[in-house]
């Protein structure tokens, strides 16, 4: 055999061994890690290629084992400054309010523009439960409530007792501001439509509307519940958007 054939044989037998090699470091490179490599976690899973798996919290898989990234922080559940709302209508449509979802039961009058709920124990925030309205002839309560919100031509705007603080109403380009008076009772009172008992919360607040109705809310925190929603309650009413 001539030299020169030689040569080529030899250069065509280096070429086949780094293609070779190539592919086998492909495949590896694919495998995401070196055979007999033993992987015992997340990171090390990780650090040797493998693909993250699009979950919560993170999953990495390698040799047929799966790995949970230990460092992921877990969601926290829906509260209720993070909950979804409901939009509740007066009767008249006189204007509409955002409630967190499992508020409630809420009573909508059937003759006036206002909203209700009774009793003593505060509402809890749930996303997954609407709020249940319910439109009443008998609008009205002379047992215990947990708030009220109306839209009036002519209500009660006297000065309740308590702290005064200003409270804000966006209405497109309008702002209008009021005013809620917080008082908590010192000890227990009995009034013409029951008694309260020391510890007992109400927050009233008031607005003079642009078109001369009158807005009148309240919030009452009960001794026997004293779970405190005023926040939420504020948002209740930041939320009222009047209908022309």
């Amino acid at each position: 055999m001539k030299p020169g054939n030689h040569k080529r044989k030899f250069i065509i037998i280096g070429a086949i061994a780094l293609l070779v090699a190539g592919i086998a470091g492909f495949v590896l490179a694919a495998k995401g890690s070196a055979p007999g490599k033993t992987i015992n976690s997340y990171a090390e899973c990780v650090a040797a290629g493998n693909p993250v798996m699009e979950s919560y919290p993170e999953q990495c898989r390698a040799n047929g084992r799966t790995f949970v990234n230990p460092d992921a922080k877990v969601t926290a559940p829906p509260t209720e400054d993070n909950a979804t709302t409901d939009t509740i209508a007066s009767v008249n449509n006189a204007f509409t309010v955002e409630i967190p979802r499992g508020w409630g039961p809420v009573i909508r009058a059937a003759d006036i523009d206002a909203l209700l709920m009774t009793g003593e124990t505060q509402p809890t925030a749930d996303p997954t439960k609407p709020v249940v309205v319910s439109t009443s002839n008998t609008y009205g309560s002379d047992g215990p409530i947990i708030f009220s919100i109306g839209v009036y031509q002519v209500v009660d705007m006297s000065v309740p007792s308590g702290t005064k603080s200003d409270i804000t109403i966006v209405q497109g380009d309008t702002t209008i501001t009021g005013a809620r008076y917080a008082y908590a009772y010192p000890e227990d009172v009995d009034q013409e439509i029951g008694s309260r008992k020391g510890g007992d919360k109400n927050y009233v607040y008031l607005f003079t509307l642009p078109d001369g109705r009158y807005l009148r809310a309240s919030y009452h925190v009960y001794a026997s519940d004293t779970r405190d929603r005023v926040n939420q309650f504020d948002d209740i009413v930041r939320s009222l958007k009047l209908q022309s």
